[in-house]
């Protein structure tokens, strides 16, 4: 009876996250009478989420491992001001290419060294370096206010350029995260730290390599940011990694981590979180509304999510 009842709940936890995409989509199909169903309506959506999918699948090996990167966003903030700022300065556009590139995996690496050889908690670890480089680009702004990217890296912004990013990146992440010894150890590690130590895994070269895998994929994210944008300002990567989070865990990836990580989590969520911002935006609703409605459903998400774990683990 109990196996019987824990397999209940292993399927809630499993169909949970295709029955809510299922529902907002069956409820912004009837409230915007089919609008949202539009071929313009579509690109839009795929335009809002493909940069959230790119990014969720580089942290989706750190958040298996009951772990996520504040300092994501102003990264990709802090990375596109430099490369555009050199730019300006020298009128030589390849720094918006090589200084963003080079800096996105340089904290990766500055990362994955903090997270391997301490003892440091992740959150705060990647908290404390947010801050850290808010407040410096936004003293290397001054008073320019922003920075153009130069005309060669704008081909970056266009769709075929994020289909094909996205099919490259969903590829090579989904091969490691599922049939490599560094996505299985990623999971295992989020079950329990002690069991897998003890089982002669190399924790310290697994964190690393997190960060290291993460840097890489925000160093794409950063050009094709940028590229969007068309300049680089304070706004630029501004709140992606909390966009991020509140995807993966509307996919259905457990905020603890663990081998019930899924990499289609990082495809369900960004559809539903962009699903649920252009459904808004079609209904009128106020941007800051829309904020607000998000968080709570992110609220609740999370207390369903640990309610299920709970009765699971209870029984």
């Amino acid at each position: 009876m109990k196996e019987k009842k824990q397999i209940n709940m292993k399927i809630i936890l499993n169909l949970f996250s295709w029955l809510s995409l299922l529902l907002v989509i069956a409820l912004f199909g009837v409230t915007t009478k089919g609008a949202i169903f539009s071929s313009y309506n579509m690109k839009v959506i795929f335009s809002q989420s493909v940069l959230f999918m790119i990014g969720g699948l580089g942290l989706s090996f750190l958040f298996a491992e009951g772990g996520f990167d504040i300092s994501y966003g102003s990264v990709i903030g802090f990375a596109g001001i430099l490369g555009t700022m050199l730019t300006d300065r020298t009128q030589n556009w390849i720094w918006s290419l090589i200084v963003p590139v080079v800096f996105c995996l340089a904290m990766g690496v500055v990362n994955g060294l903090i997270y391997a050889h301490t003892n440091i908690m992740v959150f705060i670890q990647t908290m404390s370096i947010s801050f850290l480089l808010k407040g410096l680009f936004t003293t290397m702004l001054g008073s320019y206010g922003s920075y153009k990217v130069p005309k060669q890296l704008i081909f970056m912004g266009q769709t075929w350029f994020a289909v094909t990013a996205l099919i490259v990146v969903g590829v090579i992440t989904i091969w490691l995260f599922n049939y490599t010894p560094f996505g299985k150890h990623s999971r295992l590690y989020g079950t329990g730290k002690d069991a897998i130590v003890q089982s002669g895994v190399d924790v310290r070269r697994l964190k690393f390599l997190t960060f290291v895998f993460s840097g890489a994929v925000c160093a794409l994210v950063t050009l094709m940011s940028m590229a969007r944008a068309g300049q680089s300002s304070t706004g630029l990567g501004s709140n992606f990694e909390f966009n991020v989070m509140i995807a993966l865990t509307l996919g259905g990836m457990p905020s603890e981590g663990g081998t019930g990580s899924k990499i289609q989590s990082v495809f369900i969520g960004c559809l539903i979180v962009a699903l649920l911002a252009n459904g808004m935006v079609l209904l009128g609703v106020n941007a800051r509304l829309q904020e607000v409605i998000k968080g709570v459903i992110f609220i609740l998400v999370l207390i369903f999510m640990l309610k299920i774990k709970e009765k699971s683990e209870a029984l």
